[in-house]
């Protein structure tokens, strides 16, 4: 059984365990092309807000990644390192954060044109996030689940083992939508504050919309994995019958927080974003919320390529408002859908 290579070296897995070093499995070579494609899309995107929000584009990195230490070492403190490799979850948080982002964003953005031709500009605007949200974003995070099963098979032996990594997939994936939405919104903000914006979002997004999010979803999702894979008293009918319900149900959870339902009796959406009272609109623009979507315009509440902010047009929005000029840079950003 191969090991992982560390300098020349093959090191050997435990007995009866496989190693993620599988370049003789083509689910191996997958998940390292989407990897690598993401992390060079996430990166883009970074570089893109700093050159017009630099103070706001750290500041994003410097709560987000505080955000995600405590399940981190929640994780830890639980001690569920002898079911799950330390390499599993990390390899969950980068297919949430990088590759499912990289994928969603024109899955999203097809979904939604979709919506808007088959149905209507309105249709698209109220529904468009409920349908392409958890439709693209449970899909792909599903098939990053199923990518490292098929990697290293024996890594997942228990219900918890699944269930647990499937939730660092969400959490990657929410971790990485929500520093998209904080770079977005201290570049849209009217006023010169590019710090307000991002603590705004890390309240609505990471504290009131963001604990019940993706990270429960794939969650869900992932016990119906785990049944298929390890309930082999079951029938292949059973077993299968149970992953797709569970798929399902994380499926309606995303599209019930994304739906317009909720907000029926509320007031139009607000087009001003005021960071330093913390006053947040009814609508944002999100991948899986429709109270935690786009900040400062209605919004479809998925990652999509729509919602981008250009340099040029931050500057000579804020121009307007603003007696002295702005610096202006090439582009900016940022698309996702909750």
């Amino acid at each position: 059984m191969e090991g992982a290579t560390v300098s020349g070296a093959v090191l050997p897995a435990p007995i009866g365990v496989d190693s993620f070093w599988q370049p003789r499995r083509a689910a191996f070579w997958v998940l390292l092309f989407f990897l690598a494609n993401g992390l060079y899309s996430v990166i883009g995107m970074g570089l893109s807000g700093h050159a017009v929000v630099p103070q706001g584009m750290w500041t994003a990195v410097a709560v987000w990644t505080l955000y995600a230490l405590p399940f981190l070492l929640l994780l830890r403190m639980l001690d569920l390192s002898v079911q799950i490799s330390t390499v599993a979850l990390v390899l969950a948080f980068a297919w949430g954060g990088l590759g499912a982002v990289y994928l969603a964003v024109p899955a999203n953005d097809a979904i939604l044109a979709l919506a808007a031709k088959l149905g209507s500009p309105e249709f698209r605007s109220s529904w468009g996030a409920a349908i392409a949200g958890p439709t693209t974003e449970e899909l792909l995070k599903y098939v990053g689940m199923v990518l490292l099963v098929l990697v290293a098979r024996t890594q997942f032996l228990t219900p918890l083992a699944i269930v647990v990594t499937g939730a660092m997939v969400g959490l990657g994936f929410q971790i990485v939508e929500d520093f998209v939405y904080s770079i977005n919104a201290a570049a849209g903000a009217s006023d010169d504050d590019q710090v307000g914006p991002v603590l705004s979002m890390l309240v609505v997004r990471g504290f009131l919309c963001g604990l019940w999010s993706h990270a429960v979803y794939t969650a869900v999702a992932s016990f119906g994995l785990a049944q298929f894979l390890l309930r082999t008293d079951l029938s292949f009918a059973a077993r299968l019958g149970r992953a797709v319900l569970f798929f399902a149900l994380g499926w309606t959870l995303h599209a019930a927080w994304n739906s317009p339902l909720p907000r029926a009796n509320r007031s139009p959406p607000s087009t001003s974003f005021a960071a330093p009272s913390l006053r947040v609109p009814p609508r944002f623009t999100t991948c899986s919320a429709s109270c935690c979507a786009s900040v400062g315009r209605s919004g479809s509440g998925a990652v999509t390529g729509g919602a981008v902010v250009t340099a040029a047009g931050v500057a000579a929005s804020r121009s307007e408002q603003a007696p002295r000029p702005r610096p202006r840079a090439t582009s900016i950003v940022i698309r996702i859908v909750e």
